[in-house]
């Protein structure tokens, strides 16, 4: 065999070879794909979690005392992850409200948080039969949110408002809202209801007196200003 004819075989091998290598691998394709969505699902899930055991022990709310304000998880995990509040919220929120004994690996995260918004005073039971139902019709999260629209309140009772938000807020909602297939104005409706409806509670009989004292606080602060200058008996200060 000549020189010329080995390296003319050495060569329709070696493309041959390239070849092989280059040619698009279908099922690796999906394979990594569905392994990386897990990997997703896995770390909301993980960080969800995280954040729970993070706002149980620093609060979800900044707090000052003794002149000093103590930070709260969200504030923390903004500067360690570069993730924002929404986000972070949403991810703490979904885990604390779906345990692990309801969680499925047969549907996405988005699929338990869709639930849980629609539902949230549900029971564990009610809602495992709901993502069962999810998995047995292979729905979308959007067809799975659609299911829930009688749950949602009629529009006559609803109101609608101009919110201005940072590029980087509104990249985070479309980021949302792509992943779930649905508007971003419709996204950001619902992570509004959905904080409100948290808010709706203990905490919120908290704040209300929290408000309701530093009121009162400037009141008195007020009235001691106008007694200062405004003394219509001039009495001696």
């Amino acid at each position: 065999m000549s020189k010329d004819t080995l390296d003319k075989e050495s060569f329709e091998s070696f493309e041959t070879s390239l070849e092989f290598e280059n040619r698009f691998d279908d099922e690796a394709w999906v394979a990594y794909l569905s392994e990386l969505a897990k990997r997703d699902r896995d770390s909301k899930w993980e960080m969800g979690d995280w954040l729970v055991k993070g706002a149980d022990h620093y609060g979800e709310a900044s707090e000052v005392l003794a002149g000093h304000t103590l930070p709260s998880v969200y504030s923390l995990a903004e500067t360690i992850t570069g993730l924002a509040y929404p986000t972070l919220r949403d991810l703490c929120s979904t885990a604390r409200r779906c345990p692990v004994s309801v969680r499925t690996d047969r549907l996405s995260w988005s699929h338990h948080r869709v639930l849980v918004n629609a539902k949230p005073k549900a029971t564990e039971e009610e809602l495992r039969e709901q993502l069962q139902k999810a998995v047995d019709e292979r729905l979308s999260v959007a067809q799975f949110k659609e299911t829930f629209k009688s749950v949602y309140k009629p529009a006559t009772t609803t109101k609608s408002f101009l919110v201005e938000v940072p590029l980087s807020v509104w990249e985070i909602i479309k980021d949302y809202a792509d992943e779930e297939e649905v508007a971003v104005p419709e996204m950001a409706a619902d992570w509004l209801s959905s904080a409100a409806e948290e808010a709706d509670g203990p905490q919120r009989e908290v704040r209300k007196k929290f408000t309701a004292e530093r009121r009162r606080e400037k009141r008195r602060k007020v009235g001691r200003r106008v007694a200062r200058t405004y003394n219509p008996l001039r009495l001696e200060q």
